[in-house]
């Protein structure tokens, strides 16, 4: 009888063990995510461990939406990762004037590297390319497979606005 309760208890420890990790990815309502592995809901909360083995618990009303982003176990999960860039559109147009006059800068944050920020320069003249929406240059930076993530306007004292769009482009 020994033997038969040693024997249960060894195969639900092994098979409690060999179960296989799932990664989730927690929506956060602030538009920011969280891999997780194997995410248990407890009453009014989620508790969670990372993929570095940390864990922690998140209120319900912090996060809108829990979904699998993989079947595979942790050693086999790469996580999707991006590079930034923001495009800052300074408007130097005039009260009751239809002239293309939006300059926009690219802000990839890093100054050491090759690519600089500055304006959109246009490869058939050298210059500074202006634009008439930021739309438009988002269709420009779009091309080059970047992707909008959020954007706001700041108004100047002198009536201008300056538009500030983030960007993203994901990285393989």
């Amino acid at each position: 009888m020994k033997t038969i309760i040693v024997s249960l208890l060894v195969f639900i420890s092994f098979s409690a063990s060999s179960q296989e990790k799932k990664i989730f990815r927690i929506y956060f309502k602030d538009n920011t995510t969280l891999d997780v592995v194997n995410p248990i809901k407890v009453m009014d909360n989620v508790n969670y461990t990372t993929l570095d083995g940390n864990s922690g618990t998140i209120e319900n009303s912090k996060f809108y939406n829990i979904r699998s982003v993989s079947k595979s176990n942790v050693e086999n999960y790469a996580p999707i990762k991006y590079v930034y860039c923001e495009l800052v559109g300074i408007d130097n147009r005039k009260l009751f004037s239809f002239k293309q006059n939006l300059n926009v800068l690219v802000d990839y944050g890093d100054s050491e590297n090759e690519f600089e920020s500055g304006y959109i320069i246009d490869e058939k003249n050298g210059k500074a390319k202006t634009f008439s929406s930021m739309v438009q240059a988002m269709n420009y930076m779009g091309q080059n497979g970047w992707e909008f993530v959020q954007a706001y306007t700041i108004s100047e004292a002198s009536g201008g606005q300056v538009y500030r769009w983030l960007l993203k482009r994901s990285v393989k």
